[in-house]
């Protein structure tokens, strides 16, 4: 049974924006005002102010040009068929970046809490899945989205309404997840988290996307999951370096948010290091001696066996955290090459999981 809140678009890159734009206008408004609400809960108290002065300090637009000109073309689709301003849908391309635009003028930033796993072998192919931790603000605008469009193989992704894309994976069986690395610095250009994640989407096998991964200049430090049936690439990327990010295990690659692949120890007297050393444990612990299980890996990023640091995040469970699991995407890149999974709208322990298959309706 298709499920109301996953969505196919089909056309060349203005089209499927706006349809996304169309079908989705009064959830894209809705969007931008929790949007602006959390920043104003978070002390920020002129919103447009702070949005304008965001856009103005930082030139994304060039980068993206370069490396992704028809994901632009899609946000303008975006715009025009939700009928807001194009900065705006542009905006909202940028969470990434504007929490580093917070960090830079002393304003305290969202925690980042998102956990990634991947997991293969020759014989049943990969397993790959993540949590997308973000603001409380972000429940009940979780979408999924099929974009086709000919000539590029389609891309499954699970996102926010407006926007380009949070994790996702193509009919060829590649796959995208990411984690934020705060610690490796951001710059005032460069390309954005989002545009990174639809591009490599863009590629047909694990080792020509974590080829591109490596030549982009990065605008926010971010680590790139990436994964096919016969590969899987493990990269920090930064705007003045990328590291390659070794096993955990043979075949196994987990991730939370410190630095792993440039011998950084995390500061043991930080919370979120605390967080993210606690979450990256128990994917270890659950995950670091299995094969590539969905069941497997669906139940260690539902899992709370830390109580104070679990995986998987409810609204208002820590006090004074709102960040939450605004969702999950499991993918099973098969060795026979199909491409299938699980998805949910929400933190999974409360919202399930739901199947998907790229090879029929969603």
């Amino acid at each position: 049974m298709r499920d109301a809140r996953a969505f196919s678009f089909e056309g060349n890159p203005a089209q499927r924006g706006f349809l996304h734009g169309a079908t989705l206008r009064d959830e894209i408004a809705a969007h931008l005002d929790a949007l602006f609400a959390g920043w104003r809960r978070s002390g920020i108290h002129h919103p447009d102010a702070h949005a304008r002065a965001f856009l103005d300090a930082t030139a994304f637009q060039d980068a993206i040009a370069l490396w992704a000109p028809a994901l632009m073309a899609e946000i303008e689709g975006v715009a025009e068929g939700a009928s807001i301003p194009p900065e705006h849908a542009y905006l909202l391309q940028l969470l990434d970046e504007e929490w580093a635009y917070r960090r830079s003028l002393g304003i305290v930033a969202p925690s980042n809490k998102c956990s990634a796993a991947a997991i293969r072998d020759d014989v049943s192919g990969t397993c790959i899945g993540q949590n997308m931790d973000l603001g409380a603000y972000t429940d009940g605008f979780q979408r999924l989205v099929v974009h086709r469009e000919q000539g590029q193989p389609d891309q499954l992704i699970f996102t926010l309404a407006g926007m380009l894309g949070l994790m996702g994976v193509n009919a060829v069986g590649l796959a995208v997840c990411v984690n934020a690395i705060p610690q490796g610095g951001a710059q005032r250009s460069g390309l954005p988290v989002a545009f990174v994640i639809r591009r490599l989407l863009q590629e047909r096998c694990a080792k020509a996307a974590g080829d591109l991964a490596r030549r982009i200049d990065h605008a926010t430090s971010q680590h790139y999951l990436i994964a096919d049936r016969h590969r899987i690439v493990s990269l920090e990327a930064r705007p003045d370096r990328v590291d390659l990010v070794p096993p955990y295990a043979p075949c196994c690659y987990l991730h939370t948010n410190h630095l792993l692949g440039d011998g950084s120890v995390p500061r043991q007297d930080s919370w979120k290091d605390r967080n993210s050393l606690a979450r990256l444990s128990t994917l270890q612990a659950r995950l670091g001696q299995t094969g590539p299980d969905m069941s497997a890996l669906a139940q260690a990023l539902a899992s709370q066996d830390d109580p104070d640091h679990p995986v998987c995040q409810e609204i208002g469970q820590l006090a004074g955290i709102t960040d939450f699991t605004t969702g999950s995407l499991v993918s099973v890149l098969s060795a026979d090459g199909s491409v299938s999974g699980l998805w949910s709208p929400g933190p999974p322990v409360r919202d399930g999981w739901q199947p998907w298959s790229l090879s029929g309706p969603i």
